[in-house]
Formats: C-alpha cells, structure tokens, sequence
C-alpha cells in the first residue's frame, strides 16, 4: 500500500467541540491512484493520509517549501503515482484548532501570501497535469476539476483581502491567457458553484475588483 486516507477531526482546543470532519465513503476496494482521483473525494490535508516512505523517495515527492495550501499540490501528484491506494472511515486522528493559523488569521500579510500561494499551486498544478496526465486518463477531469475549484478560490480570496488591485488584474488575465479562466468545472458545494457561475462573467471579477480600490 502506497497511501491509507482515513477520517480524522478538528476540534476546539478549549471545549473538545468538533468544528469539522474528514472522512470518505466507505470501501473496501484498492485502488490505483488514477482510478482514485476518479473515484473517491480525497481531501486536500496531509494529515489524514497514511504515506509509504519508500513510495515518496522513489517518486522524489516533497511538499513545496515555505507555501500555504502545500498538501494539495503533494497530494496531487502522491495520489497520481501510487500504484495501491485505498481509504477508510475509521478516525484515527483529532487536530486541535488554532485560531492563529493562516486561513483564521486576520493579519494581513498573511492572507496576502496566502492569496499568492494559491496562484503559486494553481500554475504548479496545471504544469503537473499538462506534462504527465493524458486527455483519455479518467484522472484527467477529477484534476482539471479541482484545479479549476483553485482558482475560483483564488478569485475569491483576492477581492476579500486588501491585495493590490493592479495585481489581481495581471493575474485574472494571466489565467486567461493560460486557458485557466473561465472556470469550466462545476464547484463541489452549492455556495462555492454560485460564486464560480457568477465570476465567470468577467465583467463580475473587474467590477468587484474596481469597486473595492
């Protein structure tokens, strides 16, 4: 086995109160890790995936360094590889909330470099995907699909943080001009897809961004 996903929580540090839960459906199958992207929602957090050492060191897989949002791009290219990969609903891990962490801060550089880090995954992403995922792979569209879930995020973020409004236009087009606008995968939850359909009026991005100088 390369990778064992399993379900884990995070709770309140002061109250024990379970703020969220990761966990996937049951099975009971071995998958490859192509056929997993297809078939099983992995979650983004390395901190619920069990990972063979020698499979890392074979496939040189390391997170990128000083990066917010790491785990997705590592996982992405883990999953991808793993020959034997399978997941179970069994927690085995409770992580404590910290109220200072990057995506709870309210400091503001941090949320800027976390707005810069996500455009830093999306193109490390989308490089992964055009050099070693075929258009016929059935892994292709589960990672187009999550690539595209980046960016509406990016999108997000960088109108709701005070981020240079120069910037975010250089990079709203940059995604343009790499075909990663506009976002043709629909979103995963009901809030997340409106917010995709309406930024994928372009004249939507430029206004809010204007609006908010």
């Amino acid at each position: 086995m390369d990778i064992l996903e399993f379900a884990a929580r995070g709770i309140k540090e002061d109250s024990g109160e379970v703020v969220y839960e990761m966990r996937n459906k049951e099975s009971k199958n071995i998958f490859s890790g192509e056929e997993y992207l297809h078939y099983i929602f992995f979650h983004n957090s390395a901190c619920n995936k069990l990972y063979k050492t020698n499979f890392l060191k074979e496939k040189s897989l390391l997170f990128m360094e000083h990066t917010f949002i790491e785990d997705i791009q590592f996982n992405i290219r883990a999953i991808f590889f793993a020959k034997k990969i399978a997941c179970c609903n069994i927690f085995i891990s409770h992580f404590t909330q910290n109220p200072e962490s990057i995506t709870r801060s309210n400091d503001t550089e941090k949320k800027i470099k976390m707005v810069n880090d996500i455009k830093k995954v999306i193109l490390s992403i989308d490089e992964f995907i055009s050099t070693n995922v075929r258009e016929n792979s059935i892994a292709y569209k589960p990672l187009k699909r999550r690539l595209s879930s980046l960016i509406n995020l990016f999108l997000v973020k960088s109108l709701l943080i005070k981020r240079n409004t120069e910037q975010n236009m250089v990079d709203f087009n940059y995604f343009k001009k790499k075909g990663l606008y506009p976002m043709d995968y629909k979103e995963y939850t009901y809030p997340k897809e409106i917010l995709r359909i309406i930024f994928n009026f372009p004249f939507t991005y430029l206004l809010a961004n204007k609006l908010r100088s």
